[in-house]
């Protein structure tokens, strides 16, 4: 999937610009969209327009549901690295304040 990159995070949620991608590269129409995810169109209007900063996660859930998109949590190789070196501190942080 494409994202437009367009803005700075302080201006509106990333996930604005992946739901909108997401319709664009789909050919719906929102008011498929809306019919299938119950969403209104004003509030997708909202966060296409830049009136909505931060939707909320079931809104965007439903958004992206109705074009057969799924939201998984998937652990990264980049986070575990960080995790271990935490870990690793804390370890160490601990054995020094145990003596």
């Amino acid at each position: 999937m494409r994202v437009y990159d367009t803005y700075r995070f302080i201006d509106k949620d990333p996930v604005i610009d992946e739901c909108r991608t997401a319709w664009r590269d789909s050919g719906h129409k929102l008011s498929y969209i809306g019919h299938v995810s119950r969403l209104s169109s004003a509030t997708m209007s909202s966060w296409f327009n830049g009136k909505t900063k931060r939707p909320q996660n079931a809104s965007v859930s439903a958004f992206m549901g109705a074009l057969g998109f799924e939201r998984k949590w998937v652990k990264t190789t980049r986070m575990r690295s960080i995790v271990s070196k935490l870990e690793a501190k804390r370890q160490k942080s601990k054995s020094n304040g145990a003596t």
